[in-house]
């Protein structure tokens, strides 16, 4: 794999925690006056304030899950890709990246994108690692 190919791995790695950390700014901020005014035991001000603010929420968190599934996608495929690496360190790099998501991937990047030689042997397409 070239350098160039690889250095759109590395902050793509982070668009994942970027979003999610956006996501859970909003929360904090759509929440900030409950916890200002210490009226988070009231209930029904829980409830208004979460009914006024679930579009924005859901959006947000519907954007960073799917960039972070498009994000799993292309390193998946990356994964699949590589031929010198045997077939169990793939699944457990495959796990991770599912269980951990968007901590996994600046994780799979820094350890074997990085690092790996320009010259590293990749199947041509999905099809060629199969059997």
């Amino acid at each position: 794999m070239n350098d160039s190919s690889k250095k759109w791995m590395g902050p793509v790695s982070f668009i994942p925690l970027i979003a999610i950390a956006t996501w859970v700014m909003y929360i904090l901020y759509a929440t900030n006056h409950l916890i200002v005014n210490e009226e988070y035991q009231q209930h029904e001000k829980v409830v208004t304030l979460i009914a006024k603010n679930y579009g924005g929420s859901l959006v947000l968190f519907m954007a960073a899950f799917l960039i972070g599934l498009a994000v799993l996608v292309s390193f998946i495929v990356h994964l699949k890709k590589v031929r010198t690496m045997n077939g169990s360190t793939k699944l457990g790099w495959l796990i991770f990246m599912a269980v951990f998501g968007p901590l996994a991937f600046p994780v799979y990047y820094f350890v074997e994108v990085r690092h790996e030689p320009d010259d590293v042997p990749m199947y041509g397409s999905m099809e060629e690692g199969i059997g």
